[in-house]
């Protein structure tokens, strides 16, 4: 049995994708799928696994920051009451917040098997690689269910 850090694998279990950072550890073994939030004391601060015969679905999200959006109409209402420049300055604003809101979009993959769920940033994947983790999950669960 390998250990890596705060993983511990089974009898027969590989690492077949594995992502590593300060706060995070998000392992695809040919079992499981095991996603490892560590603290800024190098703790486990949450721990989220499930095995990949559980794996209902494999899904990849662009997440948009709304919050921006509501901030700048409400901002847009407020500046276009007040004096002439206020309309002006209001849809400068408006348009400064929904170019932002394209640019610190989120994108992540979201991995679900009942209740739980492994959302995983795309960030952390190299460019080439993102295009090959479903494919890479779809077949280790196929493997895992066909043996």
């Amino acid at each position: 049995m390998k250990s890596d850090n705060f993983l511990n694998l089974n009898p027969n279990e590989e690492i077949l994708y594995n992502i590593r950072t300060k706060t995070k550890n998000f392992t695809l073994t040919n079992q499981r799928i095991i996603d490892i939030k560590i603290s800024l004391f190098g703790k486990v601060s949450r721990l989220d696994e499930f095995y990949l015969e559980n794996l209902d679905s494999i899904v990849f999200r662009k997440q948009y920051r709304y919050i921006l959006i509501i901030i700048a109409f409400l901002s847009n209402i407020l500046l276009s009451v007040t004096n002439p420049p206020g309309p002006l300055i209001g849809n400068v604003l408006f348009l400064l917040f929904i170019a932002s809101m394209f640019i610190f979009r989120r994108k992540y993959i979201k991995l679900s098997s009942g209740h739980s769920i492994i959302k995983v940033n795309t960030r952390l994947f190299h460019k080439n690689k993102l295009n090959e983790f479903i494919p890479i999950v779809e077949r280790a669960k196929m493997n895992r269910i066909n043996k």
